[in-house]
């Protein structure tokens, strides 16, 4: 990864979430406009923060006795032709 694809990959989660300050959120925007591989990954990591904040209301929380996996099994779709392996 280049130099500056890292910088812009270490401030996407704040670019996403708004938390940026102006000048940041320009050389974010800037820069994505003209990186294909950067703004894919910017897509991938909005997608990813999409579906963890699906899981609000599902019961896990941070310091919860429910394991992650679990919750995530419990709200994710089973595959077309497959059974969902058993927990246990």
């Amino acid at each position: 990864m280049l130099p500056a694809c890292q910088r812009i990959a270490d401030m996407l989660s704040d670019f996403l979430d708004e938390e940026l300050g102006p000048r940041e959120q320009w050389e974010v925007t800037l820069h994505l406009e003209g990186c294909s591989d950067c703004t894919r990954f910017a897509a991938e990591l909005a997608a990813t923060i999409g579906a963890l904040h699906g899981l609000r209301g599902t019961g896990f929380s941070r310091g919860s006795p429910k394991p992650a996996a679990t919750t995530w099994r419990s709200t994710a779709l089973p595959s077309r032709g497959r059974s969902r392996p058993s927990s246990s």
